[in-house]
């Protein structure tokens, strides 16, 4: 993940999440839409452990292959903690 970028929406409502995938991180549309899909998902199972009142945005940066959703999920959770967006 490259960057996460927070705004306080109203504090009440639910949070929401974009996920951007380039062509640079993989070319094919399939590939493209499996990391945004396995993104998705991350924040699905942890929706009760965020915060309510935020936009965060990703961003996928290059890397040396796929990754695993392990990793991705351990990342995107670091990001998240250190936003101050975890319950």
């Amino acid at each position: 993940m490259h960057t996460i970028r927070s705004s306080s929406v109203e504090p009440n409502s639910d949070s929401r999440f974009s996920f951007s995938v380039s062509k640079k991180v993989a070319s094919k549309a399939v590939d493209r839409n499996k990391y945004r899909r396995r993104g998705y998902s991350v924040i699905r199972n942890n929706i009760n452990k965020i915060k309510s009142g935020f936009f965060s945005a990703f961003s996928f940066k290059k890397g040396e292959g796929p990754i695993k959703f392990s990793e991705l999920e351990k990342e995107i959770l670091g990001l998240l903690s250190s936003a101050g967006m975890l319950k």
